[in-house]
């Protein structure tokens, strides 16, 4: 009987408040090379370049919060065909936290996480 457990294969990294998606596009690449199926999704309001999103504010970006961040996080890993290693950055760190206590990710790594509402 084999009783090794099959390592997780996908990772999720989960952008900082100020940031987006794109701040990930090194790591994205590095660990595609290493044969992992990599997301980076974004935030509501925080898609696409940051130059646009600066001189034309969204919305959703005025009025996003806590909860709908990770209202789009839990759904966007539900969707994926397998929990996946979820790292992130500040506001992300919190989230990736969040997602492993929730039972929606394999692990976590939370950089520089920001610390929740006490």
């Amino acid at each position: 009987m084999n009783t090794e457990k099959r390592k997780p294969n996908t990772i999720v990294f989960i952008h900082g408040l100020f940031l987006n998606e794109q701040s990930w596009a090194e790591w994205k690449n590095y660990f595609e090379t290493l044969g992992y199926n990599v997301h980076t999704p974004a935030y509501p309001g925080h898609s696409g370049d940051p130059a646009s999103l600066r001189a034309n504010i969204s919305a959703d970006l005025r009025t996003a919060g806590f909860m709908d961040v990770m209202n789009v996080m839990t759904r966007y890993v539900d969707s994926l065909s397998e929990k996946p290693i979820v790292i992130g950055h500040s506001m992300g760190g919190l989230v990736a936290q969040k997602l492993v206590e929730a039972g929606k990710a394999a692990a976590c790594v939370s950089i520089d996480g920001s610390s929740p509402k006490m």
